[in-house]
């Protein structure tokens, strides 16, 4: 039952407007939910918004995910020095 709930929730829950969200969940529902939040978000004026995730996430399940939206998908160990190149390569920023 909550599943149905949390996309929609999921936008009381942003404080501004940002320019990238991050989605993160334990459930193992992403192949669900994260489509779902960027069909929302595109729907609500989002387009502009760089959505990324991360967790465990099985390989196979990258592509459609990509495919939805979901611009990366960062696995178990990632160094934050990976994800910080990777935003700033999407929002061309030199440094």
């Amino acid at each position: 039952m909550l599943l149905q709930y949390f996309p929609k929730n999921f936008f009381f829950f942003r404080r501004d407007h940002s320019c990238f969200d991050k989605l993160s969940l334990l459930s193992g529902a992403h192949n669900v939910l994260f489509p779902k939040i960027a069909e929302l978000l595109r729907r609500q004026g989002g387009e502009e918004i760089l959505i990324f995730a991360g967790g465990i996430v099985p390989p196979e399940d990258i592509p459609r995910l990509k495919s939805s939206g979901i611009a990366e998908v960062f696995g178990p160990g990632t160094s934050t020095q990976e994800i910080v190149r990777f935003l700033k390569q999407s929002f061309r920023i030199n440094g």
